[in-house]
């Protein structure tokens, strides 16, 4: 009897151990994947600026007038 209660003992305590760890290794994980959230949001905004931008010099190259003040400018 006191065997039994020995080994479901050292079961229990395996478990908790297991159950630690696999806890740990969500914590990491999620700590990751929030990291690469933020990431993508921020690579996100990056590439609408620089479409932004784009669609702004694609209507200055459209424009023949526009163009020619911006040359006479930056010369």
């Amino acid at each position: 009897m006191e065997h039994e209660l020995d080994s479901t003992i050292a079961i229990r305590n395996g478990l908790t151990l297991q159950v630690n760890e696999l806890k740990n290794k969500l914590k990491i994980t999620d700590i990751e994947y929030n990291h690469e959230k933020r990431n993508r949001v921020r690579l996100q905004v990056l590439l609408d600026r620089i479409r932004s931008q784009m669609v702004r010099c694609m209507s200055v190259l459209a424009d023949h007038r526009a163009l020619k003040t911006i040359v006479k400018v930056c010369i």
